[in-house]
């Protein structure tokens, strides 16, 4: 087994912005701090076994409308596959430096938690073993202003899997609200990234966590405000809107399953399909299984077994041999061997690629 962890600390300094420029609510001392550093580093993790390593990350003075950029590289270099997490944990919020300004907002220092006004986006990219990208999407988008305390409750998210012997890109960004007042000078807040990767191996169960996504330029972004309901409720027990679990065999002669869904339309037939590129999906493709929802809209737990007589993916697929996509589709759009409209608004699609060798292949 062999981890490598090279980390790159992210620091933006801290600086004071004179009072009455432009429209945005900036830092109002009229002192300057010299010596103001920002230093962008990288992580580049080599994972051989399913383990979780803590990296910590640390953010120093932020001011309003700053950005600051950190980039991850996966490296996969075990013999299978893995699907790979994330989880921002420990964070801790500190007073720091307390200038003359910070007194009139908060006189006692005790004003400190920053993290809930630093927003967060992530993006990820998936590139196979020749280095060609083969799967990428927007875990949290910019717009949905998620704050580094809402991902942190969140819990772990999933950011995909990487075939053997490739590697995914995780490129993040953190911003300090526009509106960020003087209590917020000179605090500082550190935190842990943890990774957390699972290798794809043997006939146990793996989990593909599946969702509504939106079709940007050249992107995929989860759609957060669908899948909560709520537009701002980000934690898993207030899910309201579509989703569902899929937990698969990841070898065998039949391909095993548990599914259960949540938030789709009601009283309506769906079908479980196996999409291989290109459109419609026929090349070769293969239904999974066809479910109706209820009179609330959701599928009850259900475990089933099918014959594919096939891997997943399967030569022909243009995804074929790094992973294969799984897609819940209402039956309308799909006619048991391939899609025939497309209407993703009302479809979920897989989170990561999964991997499925048929034992009588």
């Amino acid at each position: 087994m062999k981890k490598k962890i090279l980390l790159g600390i992210l620091m933006i300094g801290l600086v004071s912005a004179l009072a009455g420029a432009g429209v945005y609510a900036y830092f109002t001392d009229t002192e300057t701090l010299a010596n103001n550093v920002f230093q962008a580093g990288t992580v580049d993790i080599e994972i051989s076994t399913g383990e979780t390593e803590a990296i910590p990350f640390s953010i120093e003075g932020m001011k309003p409308c700053e950005v600051g950029y950190g980039t991850m590289r996966i490296d996969n270099v075990g013999t299978n596959p893995v699907n790979v997490y994330k989880l921002i944990t420990n964070i801790v919020c500190e007073g720091g430096l307390h200038p003359e300004s910070e007194h009139d907002e908060d006189p006692d220092d005790t004003k400190n938690w920053i993290d809930e006004w630093i927003t967060y986006d992530l993006s990820v990219e998936v590139y196979n073993a020749a280095g060609t990208r083969v799967w990428w999407q927007v875990v949290f988008p910019e717009d949905t202003d998620l704050t580094i305390y809402e991902i942190s409750n969140f819990g772990w998210s999933p950011l995909g899997m990487i075939p053997f012997k490739g590697y995914m890109i995780v490129t993040q960004s953190y911003h300090m609200k526009a509106d960020t007042g003087n209590w917020a000078q000179g605090d500082k807040m550190t935190f842990d990234i943890v990774i957390n990767a699972e290798q794809l191996n043997g006939p146990v169960m793996s989990q593909l966590f599946m969702v509504p996504k939106t079709e940007g330029d050249d992107e995929w972004i989860i759609d957060w405000n669908k899948l909560t309901g709520t537009g701002n409720d980000f934690y898993p027990p207030s899910w309201t809107g579509p989703h569902a679990f899929l937990d698969y065999t990841t070898t065998g002669p039949t391909f095993d399953y548990n599914f259960n869904a949540t938030g789709l339309t009601p009283n309506t037939d769906y079908s479980l399909i196996y999409y291989a590129d290109p459109w419609p999906g026929n090349n070769p493709g293969a239904l999974i299984a066809t479910f109706t929802t209820d009179g609330s809209g959701n599928i009850a737990e259900t475990l089933g077994s099918v014959e594919l007589d096939m891997d997943l993916p399967a030569v022909g697929d243009l995804n074929y041999p790094d992973g294969a996509k799984i897609w819940l589709v209402p039956s309308s759009d799909y006619d048991g061997t391939k899609m025939t409209a497309w209407n993703p608004d009302n479809y979920l699609f897989e989170c990561s690629l999964i991997k499925y060798d048929d034992a009588d292949v």
